[in-house]
């Protein structure tokens, strides 16, 4: 009763985020405009690199942040900002759950804490605990080309390490990663992202590679629809059974400094050692079964003035 308590009790403190940052939205009090980049005012005032200097031309990849739905993005935010994030995936799937449980709104979730903070130009630091496996990401990365009019490209790195420390798990291990990201934007609307990423190890083997892909559509200014993707990886010797390809689907409400995204998806992994494997425990590694969650990113201006 208690774990369906807390459960319900961060279901509706999300609600109450998510209802919140509608209101900003529709009668929202005049804040002082930030030092964005063009097309921040059309991101929600989200202030990432993704668009060209004011004295460029406007209109490039204005709704899309530092995060997909679990998969990075190429941009970094603009110097001095600092962005909290918190995702939360109900590890027990639809299916299962049934309806006596809420769909897995009743049951148990893997919950992440994150924060990204540039601190020069084009490279940010990022931290991220994710609950299961009580993983710990740390990870640089940084933007070496933002898009323009002329050339609507975004390409960055990233570079870091899981550190994998419950109590539980036989063999607690480190593992360092890699990740190209890459991505291109068609017309202001429709962004299209490729992240080849390798990792040392996963839950239960050695030296993945995979290509996470991605694809982000803006529906309104601030609204936009996005879907990944991270194929299915056959099985080698001393890595698991071979897996399924993971996909989630998630629908962002993007305001001043606030996104709010409700996720579907047949996984609930979000650190990279444990998507790109497909080895997660609350993975997809023989089914294809859905489960329900949510991203809350906030973002704190500490740029010294």
């Amino acid at each position: 009763m208690r774990k369906n308590a807390r459960s319900w009790a961060v279901l509706a403190v999300a609600l109450a985020v998510s209802a919140q940052l509608s209101a900003q939205d529709s009668s929202p009090a005049k804040p002082t405009e930030p030092k964005s980049t063009a097309g921040a005012k059309e991101n929600g005032g989200v202030r990432t690199k993704g668009t060209a200097p004011e004295s460029e031309e406007e209109g490039v990849a204005t709704g899309v942040g530092t995060h997909f739905v679990s998969t990075n993005t190429p941009l970094v935010n603009d110097q001095g900002v600092f962005e909290a994030i918190i995702t939360h995936r109900f590890v027990t799937p639809v299916r299962e759950a049934g309806g006596q449980r809420a769909f897995g709104l009743d049951t148990g979730a893997s919950i992440g804490l994150g924060m990204d903070y540039t601190f020069v130009k084009n490279l940010a630091v990022q931290v991220y605990r994710q609950s299961v496996d009580a993983d710990y990401e740390f990870a640089l990365k940084g933007t070496i080309l933002r898009p323009t009019a002329v050339f609507p490209v975004a390409v960055g790195a990233r570079f870091g390490i899981d550190w994998q420390t419950a109590d539980y798990i036989p063999q607690k291990y480190a593992t360092p990663f890699g990740q190209l990201l890459l991505s291109v934007t068609l017309g202001d609307r429709v962004t299209l992202s490729a992240a080849p990423s390798w990792a040392s190890r996963t839950p239960t083997g050695h030296h993945a590679w995979n290509v996470p892909v991605a694809a982000q559509i803006k529906v309104t200014n601030s609204i936009s629809a996005i879907a990944e993707y991270i194929f299915a990886r056959a099985s080698r010797n001393g890595d698991p059974a071979e897996t399924v390809g993971q996909w989630s689907f998630a629908i962002e409400k993007a305001v001043y400094h606030h996104r709010f995204a409700l996720v579907i998806g047949n996984t609930s992994a979000t650190n990279v050692d444990e998507m790109i494997g497909g080895d997660f425990v609350g993975g997809s590694i023989t089914e294809s079964n859905i489960r329900l969650g949510f991203n809350i990113v906030r973002q704190f201006d500490i740029a010294t003035k």
